[in-house]
Formats: C-alpha cells, structure tokens, sequence
C-alpha cells in the first residue's frame, strides 16, 4: 500500500525461526517501509526500516533464561542468561537493586548484550573484589552444534564495560552446550573446570582439567602445573556438565560425570589431592550417566552444593526409558567431607517430558529443590526440601510441594543475605525474578481502596508508589481513600508459604470498562486472560485462595461485590473485609460474589 511520501508499507509476518534445540517459535505482525526507490526507510518503525509487534499473547517470542543469580556485597542483584527480546539469542546481564527495580548504573538501563549465543552451555557467573564480573561458558560451532568450540570468558567492570584485556587461556570443552564449573576464590583468583575428549576416537585424550588463574586471567604456577590440574580419564569418559565448590580450607571439590561414574576430586590450595578424602583425593559413585554426559541441553543437568554440616551434594537428573516412555527423575548422592558416602536418593520420578531441577543450600543443612516440568499442554514449578536425611520434607508446602503459580519453570535460585530466596525462572511472557521469605516472618503490608466520585467507581493497590501518584492527581480527579482495605504479601517484604499471586487485570483502553478486576483464582484469571476486553497488568500482591468459600482459621475473609454494569461496559468491583458493608452493597444492588480471597489477620 503507498505511504503518504511516495513510498510502500509492505504487510506480511514474520517468523522467529529455529534458533536452538527446544527454542519456542513464534510469529510477528510487521510492516516494512520503503521510499520511492525501493529502499528501506531506517527512521521507520524501530529504527531499520521494520515495526513489529507480536501478536502472540502467549509470548512466543519471550524464550528468555537466567542461568545464575548473584547477590553482590552491596544487595545488587545480577542476573545472567539468555534472551531473544531483541530478535537473536544473545547473552544478557542484568543488575538489579536490591528491591527489584533496574540499576540505571549498569549497561542501558540496568541491561548489557555482550554476546551472540547459539551453542553456549549455562551461564555461570562470579563477581570479584572490586566489583569486576566473569561470566564463563562452553560455546560450540556448526549449525546442530555438533562441534566443540572455546570456553569463553568474559570480563566486565562494576558499569557492564567489557574488559577486551581479559583473556585466560582455557581449555575447550568436550562439545557444545557445556557447562564450565566455575568459582572465584576470595581474592579474586578464578577457577575452572571441564572434561576434554575427542569424541569417537578410541584411546582419545581423555581428561578433566581444573584451572585456576590470576585475577586477571593469567594462569596461577603457584597451582598445578602452570595453573592446570590434569585427571586423566578412560576413553569416552568426557562430559558435557561439571561442577565445583571451594571449601573453608581453601581446598577445592571438582565434580563432574562420565557415562558410568560420578567423580568427585579434591585438591588443595595448590592443587595437590588432598589423600584424605575418598582414595587418593578421590570419591567415585557408579551409575548409568550416559544421558547426562551425551544429551544436548541448554541447562545444567548436574550440580555440587557444599552443605552447612560439611557434607556436600551432588544432584543429577536420570532418565530410565521403559517400553513407550521415559521416566526422569533427581538423583542425590550425599558424600561426608571425607569423601565417604553417606545417601543416594532416586527423588521425585515422573515422566513428564521436560524437567529441570535448579537447587540451593540453606544454613540448616537442608537443600531447596525447584523442580520445573513441561509436557505437551502444561508446564508447572514446584519447590521442595531436602532434609539433612536426604528425605523430602513432606511438611513443606502441601504434601511436601509448595507450587511456585504463575512461574512456568525455574531456571536457578539463590539466597540474599537475609536469606530470603530469590527464585529466577520464566512466567507465560518473559523472564522474571521472585523473591520470598523463607523464615515465616514475613511483614504483609497494607491494601488501600479509593473511590472515585465521578466514575462512582472503587479501586485497590498495595503499591506505595500508585497511592502516592493516585493522591497527586495523576490518575485524574475525584479520587479519595475509602478508609477501608485489607492487608496482603508484596515479594520485597516476604511472601508468606500458600499465599498465592493475584492477577491484577485493566479494561482494555478503546474495548472494555476503565476498571481494575483482581483474582487469586488461577482458572478465573486464565478465562479473564481470553477476553479481548481485559488486558494483564501482572501480580498485584499475594494472598491465600479460598478452600469451598471459606478461608483457614488466622485468614481474613475478602469479599467481593459487581455493580452488575457489563451491558454499559462499566464494570466494577469492590473488596471488603466487613460483613456489613457487604450486605449494605448488596442492598445497593451490587451482586455478591462470595469470598473473594484470604488475608492475613489485622
């Protein structure tokens, strides 16, 4: 169709593509300009001659990931994984302040793109004295990924600069999508970690390599030899994930997995086996790894946590095929710091079709376990705890699970320093950051409700920033506090065990009512989702869902009554903790809708 300056604007879609194993694909509406020569006009739409706009509500073109959350000293928080906002898979780092918001500091706007990825493994990611930040990772070649490329290592300082001075010398990993073992210790030295194979060559070089270099990536002589520490292994015994903790004494556990043993080797400061744990330096657990060490992912399949008793845990996740299926599910081997075993669990089987397991060590001696799962219709999270028995807490949540609603997996977890968890996983649109308060002092905070004496309208928030907006005047006039309200549970003061998130919906400008809707109830804000005239604003806060109208003994009833104006396309709703007033909107001919959701106690 012609433009109004003797150009075209071109219609049509366009597709994502096949980015990488497992991606998710998606289609966009687009329009391209071009001027009277048949030129791209770059100044049109996003700046290259194209606007876009995806007209998927499910987010296809959202497949972002964090692999690693680190808690600075200062209570920043920076995320590194994946992302294909911008239409290509790159890497991305993202800071945060410690209550959420964008660190305007770091990169654009909290945000840096220092890479393309297309065969990397996880990101794993330091930060050292100073504030420098290294993130490392095995990359691969080719268009299936089918050869082993570099360990890449990047440098950043405190501001998201990139470091092109920063260039250690590592060895590559056995293929692609590995994942490095990585830590720094605490005067900025670094470690590293992979198997190297040449695959399909019998006899072939097969070894783990632990380095450690310099802080500023020249190898550390004082360490192995010239930095390196050299584990020769048996032909096809390379793998494509390891693991490794530093420990109080300095000496350092590296773990990783060949197709029939789990190995975990000790060493030194210096890199010498430490005799005393396992044999020689050595704990071996025999297993069939195969799938762990030869499938192709994008996630880390096996982790090494070093627990508050001493004990340390490794994680892998096995599959067993049967006849017709496949049953995954989380082995963890416990090993006492002198390298004997304690436990070996087969956890949590199932056979959904995609699973993913991410974990963190709490003080007690206990593990966190986030267990994400995928199938052809519906993808879920969960959280359980693994007690110091390596038994699930069947107390922990609703018979042993707390479901993470809302998050449609979890990709890692870490604690800040007030041991709070911070849960980084995806929900039905992009990437996203969760953090909750695991000590059960959690602080709710006050709901507000306004009335609006022109629209004769009701509205709630628990958001100080909105309220104080609302009383400034920059939602328009007429607004004023009720005095009534409730109390919920907002992330940065702790969200209470069971508390649910509430999705917060807004009538679609042009479409539907200028009114807010608020439900705990997840098949209730599924259906509101479909209809073309409310439009997802995200979580408001977090409160506990009613179970057949009634709420638990210590919860707080919240009611809620319709004006009954749909057919005007004025819609309204109002929440309230008192019977009366709700009988008395009732007598008003409002249309009582029962309990709402559940509070906590004033």
């Amino acid at each position: 169709m012609p433009d109004s300056a003797g150009g075209l604007l071109i219609p049509a879609t366009v597709d994502l593509g096949f980015l990488c194993n497992g991606c998710r694909l998606g289609a966009d509406v687009a329009v391209a300009n071009l001027d009277s020569t048949g030129r791209l006009r770059t100044g049109y739409g996003r700046g290259d001659g194209f606007a876009i706009w995806n007209n998927d509500t499910g987010g296809d073109y959202s497949d972002n990931s964090i692999d690693t959350v680190l808690v600075e000293p200062s209570g920043r928080i920076l995320l590194t994984g994946v992302s294909n906002d911008r239409r290509t898979n790159e890497w991305t780092l993202t800071r945060l302040t410690s209550n959420g918001a964008a660190d305007v500091a770091f990169g654009g706007n909290g945000k840096v793109f220092p890479r393309q990825s297309h065969c990397d493994g996880a990101l794993r990611t330091v930060e050292q004295p100073g504030g420098a930040i290294v993130v490392v990772t095995g990359s691969g070649a080719g268009s299936f990924c089918l050869v082993n490329g570099p360990t890449v290592a990047l440098r950043f300082d405190a501001s998201g600069i990139l470091d092109t001075a920063f260039k250690p010398d590592l060895a590559p990993g056995s293929s692609a999508f590995v994942d490095v073992a990585f830590a720094a210790r605490a005067d900025g030295r670094l470690l590293y970690g992979t198997t190297v194979f040449l695959q399909g060559v019998p006899g072939g070089p097969n070894a783990a390599i632990l380095q450690q270099t310099l802080p500023d990536g020249t190898p550390d002589s004082a360490f192995g030899v010239n930095g390196k520490v050299t584990i020769p292994l048996a032909a096809g015994g390379g793998s494509r994930t390891a693991d490794l903790v530093v420990l109080g004494d300095g000496s350092v556990v590296f773990a990783f997995l060949t197709s029939t043993n789990l190995v975990l080797y000790r060493v030194d400061a210096r890199g010498a086996p430490v005799a005393s744990f396992g044999i020689g330096g050595r704990f071996t657990y025999s297993g069939a790894f195969g799938d762990v060490v030869g499938g192709f992912s994008g996630r880390p399949l096996f982790s090494l946590l070093s627990l508050q008793d001493g004990s340390l845990l490794a994680a892998i996740r096995l599959s067993t095929k049967l006849p017709g299926s496949i049953t995954y599910s989380l082995l963890a081997v416990r090993i006492s710091a002198d390298g004997t075993l304690i436990d070996a669990s087969n956890l949590l089987g199932t056979d959904k079709t995609f699973l993913e397991w991410s974990f963190v060590a709490m003080p007690d001696a206990s593990v966190l376990i986030a267990r994400s799962s995928r199938d052809a219709t519906v993808s879920a999270a969960a959280l359980y705890r693994l007690l110091p028995d390596n038994s699930l807490d069947a107390g922990f949540g609703v018979g042993g699970a707390y479901p993470l609603l809302g998050l449609l997996s979890v990709d890692a977890l870490a604690l800040d320093a007030d041991e709070r968890l911070l849960v980084a996983g995806q929900d039905a649109t992009s990437a996203i950051l969760v953090r909750y308060d695991l000590s059960g002092a959690v602080a709710s905070m006050p709901v507000v409700e306004y009335y609006n004496t022109g629209l004769q309208h009701y509205f709630i928030t628990a958001g100080a920033a909105e309220m104080a907006m609302i009383e400034a005047g920059g939602a328009g006039p007429g607004w004023q506090r009720t005095g009534y309200g409730f109390r919920a549970y907002l992330p940065e003061n702790g969200v209470a065990i069971g508390a649910l998130p509430v999705c917060r919906f807004y009538g679609t400008p042009g479409r539907g009512p200028n009114s807010h809707f608020y439900t705990v109830n997840a098949a209730e804000c599924a259906a509101v989702k479909k209809d073309p005239g409310w439009a997802l604003e995200g979580t408001a806060f977090y409160l506990f869902a009613p179970v057949n109208g009634q709420c638990a003994a210590g919860e707080q009833a919240v009611y809620r009554v319709y004006n009954n104006r749909f057919a005007q396309n004025d819609s309204n709703h109002r929440y309230t903790t008192d019977p009366n007033l709700y009988a008395q909107m009732q007598a008003q001919g409002w249309l009582a809708e029962g309990v709402a959701f559940c509070g906590p106690m004033q």
